[in-house]
């Protein structure tokens, strides 16, 4: 807190919360060991008087800060500030501004409605009605409560991209092979019919079947009996 009161607020007055109340800056325990002592032989009602003087200073100077600071502050509002373009039949949302008792204000939803504009008023007021049972709000609402309704329905439909696939033009593709992998297995059907034919070619062979009949075969070149 004493950090608090002992910074000035040059954003503003310009002096520090400590020196607006008792005219001068506040004294640290650091400040007293280094610091000077005050002339102390001047009388109190000399002493309160220049820190009335003082002080009437101070608020002056403050005052004219604070103009200042407000000024500022009005002209960078103003510059992304814009006039309000309700009409009447607009769809709003209205800012809600009553917690029912019980709950907590962070868990309530900050707008609620929509409402529709049914009549513009003075100084940006308009009075709303009820979209869901048409009931007319009693009071005027002011532009800085509502805002602007957006009908989610009202969205543009969601179109596919060219290149995107239906579901079932991916179905049917499942069912058509590559062409290298067809070339693949068709060679492997050839190489497997190769193979079969050999083998008929073989076991038509007359030594082949007379191996066969004696029950004999071939070792390292030579015919045995098994």
């Amino acid at each position: 807190m004493m950090a608090i009161r002992m910074s000035p607020n040059t954003e503003s007055i310009g002096f520090s919360p400590y020196h607006m109340v008792f005219g001068k800056e506040m004294n640290i325990p650091f400040d007293i060991s280094v610091l000077l002592k005050e002339n102390l032989a001047k009388s109190a009602k000399q002493h309160l008087q220049e820190l009335i003087d003082h002080l009437k200073v101070v608020k002056k100077i403050s005052t004219q800060n604070v103009e200042v600071a407000q000024e500022k502050s009005k002209q960078n509002y103003d510059k992304k500030a814009k006039e309000p373009d309700f009409r009447v039949g607009n769809r709003v949302l209205l800012q809600g501004m009553k917690v029912p008792k019980g709950l907590s204000s962070k868990l309530q939803a900050k707008w609620v409605g929509p409402f529709y504009i049914t009549d513009v008023g003075k100084n940006k007021t308009y009075k709303l009605r009820r979209a869901s049972n048409h009931k007319i709000v009693k009071s005027r609402i002011h532009a800085n409560r509502i805002k602007h309704y957006e009908d989610p329905r009202d969205h543009r439909e969601i179109v596919n991209d060219e290149n995107e696939q239906n579901p079932e033009d991916t179905e049917n593709n499942d069912n058509i092979i590559p062409n290298d992998t067809q070339n693949d297995l068709i060679n492997d059907n050839k190489n497997e019919v190769s193979d079969n034919e050999h083998d008929e070619n073989s076991n038509n062979d007359p030594e082949f079947l007379a191996e066969k009949l004696t029950a004999k075969k071939r070792r390292n070149g030579k015919m045995c009996i098994k």
